[in-house]
């Protein structure tokens, strides 16, 4: 049995994957778990190697970094908090709705309120990276957050991807795109 992280064809019955993107399931563990496990903590190490930077991949450790996740309550989020920690990451803020502050903290992560607005005068300037998976306001409060030596990782736009109004170009809101745009090429 194995599992893989493919871009897009992950639900279909078959699909042709070449053998070096796969990884075997070990025994005992439940398929729905091994795809979980594959699609989560594979997005959130793929974030965190990129918070390190190209300079200090050769270290296991975030030790001396300041991580924020936006959206800290979801399955990558928490997963990037684990992994954040187990990387020895100085601190690790999440932002989510307060009824999860409490398992966030448990969990070893600062927990911050989700509005944008509420979070950011609190981290302002301070991070050393932003794994941003929400795009609230196009990805423009988390590259405030972020230090001048900082690295803004998007790896998502549930926000956008899910509002309602916006023309759609190629299957995805324009809002999505431009934000998407933005980020790579100025940010």
């Amino acid at each position: 049995r194995v599992a893989a992280l493919v871009r897009t064809g992950g639900n279909a019955r078959y699909i042709n994957i070449p053998y070096f993107s796969l990884v075997k399931v070990p025994n005992g563990l439940d398929t729905t778990a091994a795809a979980c496990i594959v699609s989560t903590f594979m997005t959130a190490f793929q974030a965190l190697d990129l918070a390190r930077g190209p300079d200090a991949r050769e270290k296991s450790t975030l030790e001396g970094k300041k991580i924020l996740v936006t959206g800290g309550n979801g399955p990558v989020g928490r997963a990037v908090i684990q992994l954040a920690r187990l990387m020895k990451a100085d601190a690790v803020y999440a932002t989510a709705y307060g009824r999860d502050h409490s398992d966030l903290g448990t969990m070893g992560a600062i927990a911050l309120p989700f509005a944008s607005e509420e979070w950011l005068p609190k981290v302002q300037g301070q991070m050393d990276a932003v794994i941003d998976g929400v795009c609230v306001d196009n990805f423009i409060s988390s590259h405030a957050a972020l230090n001048p030596q900082g690295r803004l990782i998007c790896i998502g736009m549930t926000s956008l991807l899910y509002s309602k109004g916006s023309p759609m170009i190629c299957g995805l809101p324009a809002s999505a795109l431009w934000a998407s745009i933005k980020s790579k090429y100025f940010m």
